[in-house]
């Protein structure tokens, strides 16, 4: 009875072990994305001050959004400097 008491907490040792890993391994991308720098704006027209919407924002060719209806955008980024682009259609 004590070997089979043994090997089962030696199995329950490695199942914890390999859990606590596993757990490890899937969390690092949570942990990796918490490195981001977000940037928010607003964009309006210069003359009326008014917000545009739909106003394409780009940011180094890496990372892309467009102003929602009241010009506001956000965008999640690696830390760095970045050239931020706006265009719009039309």
């Amino acid at each position: 009875m004590k070997a089979s008491m043994t090997s089962f907490r030696a199995l329950s040792l490695e199942r914890f072990a390999c859990a606590l890993l596993m757990s490890a391994l899937l969390c690092g991308g949570a942990f990796a994305q918490g490195s981001q720098t977000r940037i928010v704006g607003l964009v309006i027209d210069a003359q009326s001050g008014r917000p545009l919407q739909g106003i394409n924002v780009l940011a180094d060719d890496d990372a892309g959004t467009v102003t929602d209806r009241h010009g506001v955008f956000a965008l999640s980024l690696p830390p760095g400097q970045r050239i931020v682009r706006l265009s719009a259609v039309g």
